[in-house]
C-alpha cells in the first residue's frame, strides 16, 4: 500500500511574490479569481484577512509557513517557502471544493440541540437523587448525548478558526513518548477502546508541540479507525524516530476509503457516518486534524484501501538540542492535569463519539 501525502499533487501549481506579497510571476492555470503581476495577493485573503497578517509573522522565524484559506467556495491549501532570491514561493497544494459556511444553519440547531440537552440533563441531576439503576441509566444517556454534541460544537468551532487564521498554537517541548503513555493509560480504562494498542520507542522524542492539539488530532483519527472497524479488529498507534522526524502510525484493519480517496476524507462536512443516529458525524475530524498538524509544523500521509484498512502517518520535526521552547513537558501526571475537563475532557468526548459503553458494533 502506497503512502502519500494527502496534499501531493500530480502537477502543482505555485506563483511567487516579494517579500511583502506582491506578485512577481504566476504558473497557475485556474486560480479562483484574476492575479496579474505587480498587484498585492491580498485579494485572495479577503475571506480570512488574518491568515494573511499571521503567515507573514510566522515567516519571521521559519522558513516554510502551510496554511489553509478559504476563497470562493474553495479551501485552497498552500505552502510558502522562503527562497535565497529574497523572495517567496507559493505551492497550490490541492483545492477542495468546500464553502467554508456550508453548515452554518446545521451548527445552529446542533448547538441549540446541545444546549437543550445540558440543560435537560443538569435539570434530573439537581432534581433527582438517581436511587435506581434505571435512573442512573437515563442521565448517563443524556450525558453521553452532550458530551457527543459538544464534540460536534467543538469541531465547528475549531474549522472556523483554523480555516480564518484565528487559531494559534501553544508550542511548548513536548516528550512524546510520556504522551503516549499518558494516551494509552487513559484509553484502557474503557472497554470501546479494547482494541487499541499503542507502541511507545524506548529513546526520548522531544517536538515542539502543543499537547491539547496533538491529542485533539489522535482522537479525531482513532474515532474514525473505531467506527470503520470490526469490534474484534486491532486499531495501533506507534511511536517512531525516522532520521529527523517524530512519527505517530495510526492503523487499523477497517473498511478503508471508497476507492483509497485521501481527497475526498479530507473535504470539510463530507462524512460516510450515518446521517441519523447517536454516532452520527459532521465530517470535520479529518480536516481538523490535517489542519492543526499543519499549524504544529508537522505533516499528514496517509494509505487507504477499500475494505483493507487505512494507515495514518503523523510527522513532526524532532527538537534539536539547542531548541528553545520552555519547559520540558514529561510526566504522565503533567498530562493527566493538563487533559482532564471533568465530564466533556477530551477523552471523555472522544468515547462519547463512539456511543453508549457496552454496546456492541452492528
Amino acid at each position: 500500500m502506497d503512502t502519500k501525502d494527502l496534499t501531493s499533487t500530480s502537477t502543482p501549481s505555485w506563483f511567487e511574490t516579494d517579500r511583502q506579497g506582491v506578485l512577481r510571476s504566476l504558473h497557475w492555470e485556474q486560480p479562483p479569481l484574476p492575479l496579474k503581476p505587480g498587484q498585492s495577493i491580498a485579494p485572495l485573503f479577503e475571506e480570512a484577512p488574518h491568515q494573511l497578517s499571521n503567515l507573514f509573522s510566522q515567516l519571521s522565524t521559519r522558513n516554510q509557513v502551510s496554511l489553509a484559506l478559504p476563497c470562493r467556495r474553495k479551501l485552497l491549501l498552500l505552502r510558502c517557502k522562503k527562497t535565497d532570491s529574497d523572495a517567496l514561493r507559493w505551492e497550490v497544494e490541492s483545492s477542495v471544493q468546500a464553502d467554508p459556511f456550508v453548515g452554518r444553519s446545521e451548527e445552529t440547531a446542533q448547538i441549540r440541540e446541545c444546549l437543550t440537552a445540558m440543560d435537560n440533563c443538569l435539570s434530573y441531576l439537581l432534581e433527582n437523587s438517581l436511587e435506581t439503576s434505571f435512573e442512573q441509566d437515563m442521565a448517563s444517556n443524556a450525558l453521553n448525548r452532550c458530551q457527543l454534541l459538544m464534540k460536534h460544537c467543538l469541531n465547528m468551532e475549531r474549522y472556523h478558526e483554523l480555516i480564518h487564521g484565528e487559531y494559534q498554537p501553544k508550542l511548548q517541548r513536548m516528550n512524546l513518548r510520556s504522551f503516549l503513555n499518558y494516551l494509552s493509560q487513559e484509553l484502557a480504562r474503557d472497554s470501546r477502546c479494547s482494541q487499541v494498542k499503542a507502541f511507545a520507542s524506548r529513546e526520548n522524542i522531544v517536538i515542539q508541540g502543543d499537547p491539547a492539539a496533538l491529542l485533539e488530532i489522535i482522537l479525531n483519527i482513532l474515532t474514525n479507525s473505531l467506527e470503520f472497524s470490526p469490534a474484534d479488529a486491532p486499531v495501533s498507534i506507534r511511536l517512531e524516530k525516522q532520521d529527523s522526524f517524530a512519527v505517530f502510525r495510526i492503523s487499523d484493519e477497517g473498511n478503508g476509503l471508497p476507492g483509497g480517496d485521501v481527497t475526498q476524507a479530507l473535504t470539510p462536512y463530507y462524512s460516510r457516518k450515518p446521517e441519523n443516529g447517536q454516532r452520527a458525524g459532521l465530517g470535520l475530524g479529518l480536516t481538523n486534524a490535517y489542519l492543526l498538524c499543519q499549524a504544529l509544523g508537522g505533516n499528514i500521509l496517509i494509505s487507504s484501501k477499500e475494505n483493507h484498512g487505512t494507515t495514518v502517518l503523523l510527522r513532526f520535526p524532532i527538537c534539536g538540542e539547542t531548541d528553545v521552547g520552555g519547559e520540558e513537558m514529561g510526566s504522565r501526571d503533567y498530562y493527566s492535569d493538563l487533559l482532564q475537563r471533568g465530564h466533556f475532557g477530551p477523552i471523555q468526548v472522544f468515547l462519547s463519539a463512539l456511543g453508549p459503553a457496552g454496546k456492541t458494533k452492528s
